[in-house]
């Protein structure tokens, strides 16, 4: 009777998240939120009034040693402003900021202080936008709501791995399986680019886009992992030194090896053929993947008790599945799985 109560309080929890995944409210960027980019970190720390507005401050902190973000060290980067009616991100420029235009290859220096759009939630596909993106500079472009991002990662001497973002991958999932929905657009300015946004983190590159003007750096900038003011947190899948658990990774100029935040990785993931599941910390005990109906669609009750383990997905029908992953502790993990 009770396993019988266990399995159906699991199966009701399950509808939850599923219906969880499908839905989502509008996520705005929220104080205390931390990104780890590369040899970087940015964090939002209190707020500011500007020109009769309340904008988030962000601050920046720089190392190719490991280090963990210090207030204290770090250095002020901008500050931005939700606007959560309008879906959108807008960051303050002072007067004398220079802005190169990447339609023209031209660069021009504000006269006064503005207020420049980051990012737009409420694009539909086919929308055009105008938008900035900051970096070691400022740059704006142009782009329009595509079904499709194809991101390429470690220009410059390192080794280049290509990552296809569809449809698929409309959602993403936070370490409390919570959800947050993603943008993808296509550049067509004379330096376009692909670009990835996430409600509530911002770019796939970091917190934002830059330095778009040096190509050659360009690709090394991704964002590793981010953690929200409540401590939820979100790990991204680039690798390059083979281990996706690193949130500070050697393979673009650090040094940092950070403990996992989420101990629960797999990829690739969309995938029609192997899933890869890696769990840190006691081991894999048990695997289970479940439809949107909650129905199994393939359990592994027997599973060794070490760190990583191979789904076929081949035989796996194309849709949106869940992931149950327990460890030799008992505890239970989950993560949203998406069949191409």
């Amino acid at each position: 009777m009770k396993k019988l109560l266990q399995s159906t309080l699991f199966l009701a929890l399950l509808m939850v998240y599923m219906r969880g995944a499908a839905q989502t409210t509008y996520q705005p960027i929220s104080d205390g939120c931390t990104w780890s980019v590369s040899n970087k970190k940015y964090m939002t720390a209190g707020d500011t009034v500007l020109d009769g507005k309340t904008y988030l401050k962000i601050y920046r902190q720089v190392g190719d040693q490991p280090f963990k973000f210090n207030l204290d060290q770090a250095e002020y980067f901008v500050a931005i402003r939700n606007d959560t009616a309008e879906r959108k991100v807008y960051a303050y420029l002072p007067a004398g900021t220079w802005v190169h235009d990447l339609s023209s290859y031209s660069s021009s220096q504000t006269d006064d202080a503005m207020e420049v759009l980051l990012y737009d939630f409420s694009l539909e596909l086919g929308d055009t936008v105008t938008f900035y993106m900051l970096g070691d500079g400022v740059a704006k472009t142009t782009a329009v709501r595509a079904t499709t991002a194809n991101i390429q990662v470690g220009w410059s001497g390192y080794s280049s791995v290509s990552h296809q973002y569809n449809e698929g991958d409309s959602l993403i999932t936070l370490s409390d399986n919570t959800t947050r929905s993603q943008v993808f657009l296509r550049g067509l300015s004379n330096m376009g680019m692909n670009y990835v946004w996430m409600e509530g983190i911002g770019s796939i590159r970091g917190f934002s886009e830059g330095p778009q003007f040096s190509i050659l750096d360009y690709g090394k900038r991704i964002l590793l992992c981010f953690s929200d003011g409540s401590g939820s947190s979100f790990q991204t899948e680039f690798d390059l030194d083979n281990n996706p658990d690193d949130c500070f990774n050697n393979g673009f100029g650090g040094d940092v090896t950070e403990r996992a935040i989420y101990p629960l990785s797999v990829h690739p993931n969309p995938t029609a053929d192997l899933l890869h599941i890696e769990l840190s910390g006691a081991g894999i005990a048990k695997i289970a993947l479940y439809d949107l109906q909650g129905r199994v669609v393939w359990a592994n009750h027997d599973t060794p008790q070490q760190g990583t383990a191979t789904l076929n997905m081949r035989s796996v029908p194309a849709g949106m599945y869940l992931l149950r992953v327990t460890d030799a502790d008992g505890k239970e993990y989950l993560r949203k799985i998406v069949r191409k």
